[in-house]
Formats: C-alpha cells, structure tokens, sequence
C-alpha cells in the first residue's frame, strides 16, 4: 500500500476518488482518521490530498487520546485537561488543512469545548496553513453560539472568508461580535470576501469595506433594503477586480449619482431578483470605467437594458468592455414587451467586444438588423440571442448567418432563431472575387427556427460557408419537451434532422470535389 502510495500517478488518482466519496461528511471524515491512525508514514502530497477539505472537526477529535474523550450522539464531549501532547497529532494533520466550513450542526464538538481544545493549543493556530474559511451563522447566544472561537480559528494564512449571516436570522439578533471580527480580518492579507449584507447593521457594512485595500474579489449577498451605502463604499475601493451583487428580493437603489471613478472593477456580476433599475444604478454608483466583463443573471426587461445600456455607455469606456451577458437562459420572463434593436444601440459604441448574450422574452432582429449589429461588433467570437417566445415567427433569415460571419470573421458561436424557409442570394459566385479563408463557425443553435425549405439545400448553404460545424455542435430544439407537439412542429424536427445528417455526407463530398465549390476553396 505504502509503495503504490510513492506513485504520485497512483496516488493521486486514489486519493482524488476518496474525496469524491465523502471524506467531508460527518462518517467520511471519521475514515479520514482512521487512515491516519493506520497509514502513519503516508508521504506528504498523499496527506496534502486526504485532509485538504473539511466540513467537521469530527476526523480530528478522533485523533485525541480515548481517555480525554467521550463519543455521544451530539458529538464529543472532553472528559480531561488537554496537554499540547494531547493534540500533537491534531496539529500535525492540521498543517495539511487548507479549507474549512464550519457550521455548528455539523461541527462534531460543542463551543464549550472547542475552546478548550484552542486554549491547550498555547497561542499555536489549529490550521496553521488554512487558505479559506467558510462560517454558517445559526443565530446568536445559546450553548450551541461558535463565533466567539472563530478569531482563533482563522489563522493569518486566509486569504478567503466566506461569511453566511442571514439564515436564521432574527431581527433582534446583535451581529456585533462578528462585525468586530470582520473588522480585525482588514488588517489581514484578504483577498476574497463573501458577505451577506443585512439589516440588522446597514451602516456597518460601509465602514467596514471603507479602505479595504487588499480585497481583490467580492461577493455581497443583498438581504437589505438599503445597500447604497454599501455600494458606495465598494466603488472606492481602487484594488478590486470582481464584484459580484445577489439580491434575492428586489432590492431598489433608488436613482443614485454617479459615484467617482473607479479604475480597478474589471469583473461584475449581478444575480437574483433585484429591482429592474438595480443593474443600472448599481453601474451608475460604482462608475468602473475599466470593466471587462458584465453578467445580470436576472430578468430583464427591454426598458431595463435600454436603461443599462445608456448607463454603460456614460460609465465604462468602450475599449475595454470583452464580454457582457443579460438575462437568465435558464429563467426566462414569461411576459413583457419584444426586445428592438434601439434598445441596445448605445452598446454599439463597445466595439471590441468578443462575447454577447442577451435573452429576454421576445426578440425580433430582421436582417437588416443582425447586420448592423454585425458591423458594430466586429470582434465578436459569441453571439446568444435567446427569448421564451417567439409567436410571430422569427425575422432574420439565413443570410443574417452571412452577414455576422463576413463582419466578424473570429465568430464561433451562435444562438439565434431563424427563418430557414428561404436560402439567402449567393454573393460569393463572383467569379472576381479573391480567395479567402473559411468562415470559423463551430456551434450553432437555431433552437425553434421554422424550416420550410428542403433540409439537402439548408444542409448544402452550411456546409458551403461553415466547414467547420459539425453535427454534435448544431442544436435546433430537437430535445425539447412539447406535449402538445403538432404536425407542423413534428415536420421541423424532422427536417432539421435531416440537415445535421447530412453535414457529414456533403462535407465529404465537397472535400473530394463532387459538390460543388466548397467554402474551403484555397
């Protein structure tokens, strides 16, 4: 055993499938003691993979002597003074820790004697190497209240603390204690906070993060109706690269001033159910003029992103902005108005950006606009333009796939519905016209998109233009549920089928010559 554990190959191949098991639930991580107890001389990275990650402090008060302990069904009660001696092997394996969550119904020891065990340590830290720290509050006061051990427990090695505050929450509860402890991690080297914001103490979460210079990512879970303040202290703080804002109620900002320039902010994302102005007031009080990446995982109306938009456009600055996504894929609004293209037009001052995702409950671009769009974007990699309902049919039709790929020859993904039923005017039989390199679309996902022409000539226009699609990296709704699914309904995915069978067939055929000109004419 111990001679397979020296191939690291090995090693790490059986240990990773140990922590898949279980090695974090309350029975796996008593077996992470008993392998210890019986595998002593395990070589270090095997020890680096087994204790890495713990939920419970259940594998380590196993490690104490039998004499000093008593096992009941709430965990394990101390019946002795603990000596460091006691707890040499407890600090030993506890070097190897690099992440804990502690949360006292699974804790395996009471605050009572977790202290204890923290005071026989004389000064020395539990997780010496601990890297991140997670905290579920469970309320405050009573013989099961475990924040009063956690300065002991965050060690000056954290770089990550994640502090759930809310659930449950009583509106009487002091969150002082640990206010103060957040507090004292602001002298520490902390580069990653998750928060929950409340209203038990509103105005201390501006304090708090007021000169937090070493935050580089933070994550502010919104259960308060007045988190401006807090806002405003985040867009001050000039080192930070991510933020990210999850308000699971509609939490309003209220029509803020633009906030003072933030140069740092290169990351945001915005989930939940906030207000539909949040996403625009939230951009207008942090003004991060440097922002790379926008996400508002949450839905959003057309007068929302036309508001977003025109906020953006005031405080980001169009050379930067690479990547920006609305709406949720997976939730989308089941009503509301269609989105138009004026809603999106300040956007169009972003020229360089790559990757754009936008799905709202109804799209209607024609040509003419997936054409205009395509020229703003030349730059464009990724396209998605979903919606939940399209009862009038989509208006773009197959020459909009031209269009984007001709405006943005780096174009490898892309999502929208669209009208089969004619094929577009072939441009490229010029005869003059000078060879060029094929275009580089590889997934394509037309989701419900009517079909009304014959799937061999759909299936010859794709693979003339796009070589590179394959049939595994093309979706057409083919997999969606529909229990009342008519006969119109069954024709398309019939068609559409026929199309991805036969992009292999008429690709072989244009490589060998016997189809046509191909589009990877040299």
């Amino acid at each position: 055993m111990h001679a397979v554990l020296r191939s690291e190959e090995l090693r790490d191949l059986i240990f990773s499938n140990l922590v898949t098991v279980g090695f974090n639930e309350i029975q796996g991580a008593s077996s992470a003691a008993a392998v210890a107890r019986t595998c002593r001389d395990f070589v270090e990275p095997a020890l680096r993979v087994l204790w890495a990650t713990h939920w419970s402090f259940h594998a380590f008060v196993r490690l104490l002597p039998d004499k000093k302990v008593v096992r009941t069904n709430q965990g394990v009660k101390l019946i002795g003074i603990l000596t460091i001696d006691d707890l040499a092997r407890v600090r030993y394996y506890g070097t190897f820790v690099r992440e804990f969550l502690l949360n006292h119904y699974q804790a395996g020891i009471g605050p009572h004697d977790l202290t204890q065990i923290l005071l026989a340590l004389q000064g020395h830290p539990l997780f010496p190497n601990l890297h991140s720290f997670e905290y579920l509050h469970r309320g405050v006061g009573g013989d099961d209240y475990i924040a009063p051990c956690l300065p002991a427990l965050i060690s000056r090695s954290v770089k990550e603390v994640y502090l759930n505050l809310h659930y449950p929450l009583s509106p009487d509860d002091n969150l002082a204690l640990e206010m103060s402890i957040l507090f004292s991690l602001k002298h520490r080297e902390i580069s990653i906070l998750d928060l929950d914001v409340v209203d038990n103490i509103p105005r201390c979460y501006a304090e708090l993060l007021t000169g937090w210079i070493t935050l580089r990512h933070l994550h502010l879970n919104l259960y308060c109706s007045n988190v401006a303040p807090t806002l405003v202290a985040a867009s001050t703080l000039q080192g930070l690269y991510t933020l990210t804002l999850h308000a699971d109620t509609e939490v309003a900002l209220q029509s803020p001033r633009m906030g003072p320039t933030n140069m740092s902010l290169k990351k945001l994302v915005i989930r939940g159910r906030p207000n539909k102005e949040f996403a625009a007031d939230a951009i207008t009080i942090l003004h991060p003029l440097a922002l790379i990446s926008l996400h508002v995982d949450a839905k959003l109306t057309p007068e929302a992103i036309r508001l977003l938009s025109t906020c953006m456009h005031a405080c980001c600055l169009p050379d930067n902005l690479k990547d920006i996504s609305f709406g949720d894929r997976d939730d989308l609004p089941k009503g509301g108005n269609r989105l138009i293209l004026q809603d999106i037009l300040p956007l169009f001052a972003f020229t360089g950006l790559v990757n754009v995702a936008i799905h709202v409950v109804d799209i209607r671009f024609d040509d003419t606009d997936v054409a205009r769009l395509a020229a703003a974007w030349p730059r464009l990699r990724a396209l998605s333009l979903r919606c939940a309902s399209n009862a009038a049919g989509p208006a773009c039709t197959l020459a909009s796939l031209l269009a984007l790929a001709r405006s943005c020859p780096a174009l490898e993904s892309l999502a929208l519905t669209l009208d089969a039923t004619e094929l577009p005017a072939d441009q490229l039989e010029d005869r003059h016209e000078l060879p060029r390199p094929p275009f580089r679309l590889r997934q394509l996902d037309v989701m419900r998109s009517p079909i009304g022409s014959e799937p061999e000539w759909v299936a010859s226009f794709l693979t003339r233009y796009f070589p590179h699609l394959r049939p595994r990296n093309m979706k057409a709704g083919l997999q969606d549920e529909d229990k009342t699914m008519g006969r119109r309904e069954c024709q398309r995915r019939e068609r559409w089928t026929m199309v991805k069978r036969l992009l292999p067939v008429l690709m072989d055929a244009r490589k060998t010559g016997t189809h046509g000109r191909g589009a990877d004419r040299r």
